[in-house]
């Protein structure tokens, strides 16, 4: 299945726009997108990636990414970039993770700036693996 994304640079997407594309996942979408704002003095803002990857929806506190999410078509893809002490807090709590998420990060080449991993979300099934990696990379407590 081809998942098409927002590439257009001169049409800024709407939540209407997003719920759209990511159809049948935009409870999930809508999931992993509060929950991610559910962290003290996270923001978000919508922001065109690159012409290869299209609008995403970045996460941030102060001057760190969190992550950005990536509409795509009946699913999403998060971008997050694990550096080697949150690689090792994914080590320690892999048993959270389902294995095709945890294989993922483990699997991703490191370069001097981390992991750039993407994962595409099509089920509620990863719903608790997502929120794991949100709270690796948040530093939240218990994570």
């Amino acid at each position: 299945m081809e998942y098409q994304r927002l590439f257009d640079k001169s049409i800024k997407p709407t939540e209407k726009t997003v719920a759209s594309l990511v159809a049948q996942n935009y409870l999930l979408w809508k999931e992993v997108h509060d929950y991610i704002l559910s962290v003290d003095k996270v923001q978000v803002e919508t922001k065109y990636f690159t012409k290869n990857y299209g609008w995403s929806r970045r996460f941030f506190k102060g001057s760190k990414t969190i992550c950005y999410l990536f509409p795509e078509t009946n699913a999403f893809s998060i971008l997050v970039v694990f550096g080697q002490k949150e690689v090792d807090r994914i080590e320690v709590n892999k048993n959270d993770l389902n294995e095709r998420i945890y294989n993922s990060i483990m699997e991703t080449e490191h370069f001097h700036d981390g992991r750039w991993v993407w994962i595409r979300f099509i089920d509620i099934s990863e719903l608790l693996s997502i929120k794991k990696i949100i709270d690796v990379k948040t530093n939240k407590k218990n994570a």
